[in-house]
């Protein structure tokens, strides 16, 4: 029961925090700079108390500092989310870019986001130089390390990539995210980078299968849309 309270505090904070921004994307771009004002005030109120809660051990000032850290987070989050802080790169993924050439204009495409979370975590570190417990840096450092395998999971491939999360400025962010067929049958890379059984594919057309052989075959739940066309593409129309 000790650690009953500060864990459901710090999911109704987080959580209720991430509602309230992405509410305040979603608003029309007439209050986008009203957003941001509020948004750098806060980071500069949560990097005072930081400095003043410096060598503070007692339970409030590690729950202040849990706020503190999370209005950080919380104007890096925002500058993102508007399209203020992104990357030197805002379009969609190059058609047919694959390995390296993929990678790195993802990372184009976030870099200037990426440098501000790093250099929030350098501030902080600044700022509680010389503290005994470090719960502020520790907690911004996990922040970032969560977040980045979040970003390296939707990047290398995860089903259900939340794109339609992403306000309408970063639409084109979905373009970067992979979602793997799950399914068994994969055994071949399409440019889509979905894998699709292109041995089986191969063995219904000629056996002669009709259209709408592998819905039946193979169930919805293990199909995803773009395999599903590039099997059916390849059956023979009926006539």
């Amino acid at each position: 029961m000790d650690y009953a309270a500060p864990a459901l505090f710090a999911l109704f904070t987080w959580w209720f925090a991430t509602g309230i921004i992405l509410w305040l994307d979603g608003l029309p771009a007439r209050t986008h700079r009203w957003t941001l004002m509020g948004s750098t005030l806060i980071l500069i109120g949560s990097g005072v108390a930081l400095y003043q809660l410096r060598g503070a051990t007692d339970v409030t000032a590690i729950y202040l500092s849990f706020l503190a850290v999370l209005g950080i987070w919380a104007w890096n989050e925002t500058t993102f989310l508007l399209g203020v802080l992104t990357g030197p790169v805002q379009r969609p993924c190059p058609e047919g870019a694959v390995g390296m050439e993929r990678f790195r204009a993802a990372l184009d495409s976030v870099l200037y986001h990426e440098a501000g979370l790093i250099l929030s975590g350098v501030a902080i570190a600044i700022i509680t130089w010389g503290d005994t417990q470090h719960f502020a840096l520790h907690l911004f450092a996990l922040l970032w390390a969560l977040r980045l395998s979040t970003k390296l999971n939707l990047f290398f491939g995860v089903p259900h990539a939340p794109g339609h999360f992403l306000p309408e400025q970063l639409r084109y962010l979905a373009t970067y995210f992979r979602e793997p067929c799950q399914r068994a049958l994969c055994a071949h890379r399409h440019p889509c980078h979905h894998r699709c059984g292109s041995s089986v594919r191969s063995g219904w057309a000629n056996r002669g299968w009709q259209r709408g052989a592998c819905s039946r075959l193979l169930p919805r739940r293990f199909r995803c849309a773009r395999c599903d066309r590039a099997l059916v593409s390849r059956l023979p129309h009926r006539g």
